[in-house]
């Protein structure tokens, strides 16, 4: 029912802090003696693959996403290449701000900050030509660029707008990403 549903989601979202104390924990820097690690030893992609699953069949919560924006940056930071719980956690982002159940969207209101939405265009991304990496941007892009097109035609947009055509990334993807890449 929709109701449980919406009390899944709530409970997840409840539990937002402990999630990021997790992803802050699990960091290179923090491996308890362990050398700097490839990839997170511990993942918590499935986490935001059922707050994507109930965000995407209409769920709403009263829980804030205030949040999302420093989880977001603490696993960004860690540079893991191929990162799928970064993957879920922008899928995650995406399909709240979307969601036409939740007007206005939470987590649309907290990318639309310009602070946010610099942080965003100053993401880790490797653009490495394997098979891995290519499947891997061909899954985390669309809702990557999705939620920063959502920004943008948001009411809210405008400053970040400008945040846009002045940064540096921004002539960096026109041209190495659209006109010189055919892989993307």
């Amino acid at each position: 029912s929709h109701a449980l549903l919406c009390a899944v989601y709530d409970h997840l979202l409840s539990l937002f802090p402990f999630v990021i104390d997790l992803v802050r924990d699990l960091g290179p820097d923090n491996s308890a003696g362990r050398k700097a690690l490839d990839e997170p030893p511990l993942r918590v992609a499935p986490f935001f693959r059922m707050c994507s699953f109930c965000a995407a069949n209409g769920a709403t919560s009263s829980n804030d996403l205030a949040a999302l924006p420093q989880a977001y940056c603490i696993q960004d930071a860690h540079h893991w290449e191929v990162d799928e719980t970064k993957l879920e956690m922008v899928r995650f982002w995406y399909t709240a701000a979307t969601s036409p159940s939740q007007t206005p969207s939470p987590a649309l209101s907290v990318a639309s900050s310009p602070a946010t939405f610099k942080r965003l265009l100053d993401s880790f991304v490797s653009l490495r030509p394997t098979d891995r990496f290519l499947r891997y941007n061909r899954e985390m892009l669309p809702h990557f660029y999705g939620l920063l097109r959502a920004v943008l035609a948001s009411p809210a947009g405008e400053p970040c707008r400008q945040v846009l055509l002045s940064h540096r990334n921004w002539d960096w993807a026109i041209k190495y990403v659209l006109v010189e890449s055919s892989d993307y």
